[in-house]
């Protein structure tokens, strides 16, 4: 399962658009509180004084426009329509290609497992993740919090599965600098603890052509993990 994206375009009526990003505002922990919403984001358009937008993601356009009908009985959200220029528009999106995200925050989370249905499944009954198969040998997935992320097999040169962040960085070779200051190992190909890209790294290609670095002290063989399925029971 895959999340699709809805995108709710809104025209208010001159010098109301902030009467109903107030209201909207107040409403949008019920949205995301929806079993079926993973995140919700409300966004002002800077060239429009009357533009803005509703950027939801849900696991399915059924569920979102059940919801669209819910909320359109609440009385507080008549009220609100009658602020606004004409109805919303809404469009639906699926979700191809991802990258990006805040610099020093994980952008991307690598996970290797020796089972990756079991891994899959497990994450999804008990935390609610979405997969949806991206290539051979390779899920996405979508977390609540919109972190996202790939599965894997594990590979032979690993010592075991392992779950690698990718920390998106503004200067690559100066945050490496501050990780020898600060006595951090990095360059070694077994330095996989913490893996930094810069932020033009697409996880959609795989990092082609971007280069990464990897940081961390790789295990010695006394301290490697016994082998298992990373994040499964």
């Amino acid at each position: 399962m895959s999340l699709i994206t809805a995108i709710v375009h809104f025209t208010a009526k001159a010098g109301q658009r902030d009467t109903i990003v107030g209201g909207l505002s107040e409403a949008i922990q019920g949205t995301i509180n929806k079993p079926d919403c993973y995140k919700a984001e409300l966004l002002v358009d800077q060239d429009s004084d009357t533009a803005f937008a509703m950027v939801q993601h849900w696991t399915n356009s059924d569920a979102h426009r059940a919801y669209v009908d819910e909320i359109m009985q609440n009385p507080m959200m008549l009220q609100m329509m009658d602020l606004m220029e004409h109805p919303p528009k809404t469009s639906y999106f699926d979700l191809k290609a991802a990258g990006g995200g805040i610099w020093g925050g994980p952008g991307h989370l690598e996970i290797s497992s020796n089972d990756t249905k079991a891994t899959a499944a497990f994450l999804t009954d008990v935390f609610d993740w979405c997969f949806t198969e991206m290539m051979k040998d390779y899920d996405g997935f979508w977390a609540p919090g919109a972190l996202m992320g790939g599965l894997r097999p594990k590979m032979d040169e690993e010592p075991a599965p392992q779950t690698v962040p990718y920390l998106i960085v503004d200067d690559l070779d100066a945050r490496l600098e501050r990780v020898s200051a600060a006595g951090g190992p990095h360059g070694d190909s077994r330095c996989r603890s913490i893996l930094l890209v810069p932020r033009t790294w697409r996880a959609d290609h795989g990092g082609v052509g971007e280069r990464a670095e990897g940081i961390g002290r790789p295990p010695a063989p006394s301290e490697s993990p016994e082998p298992g399925n990373s994040f499964a029971p």
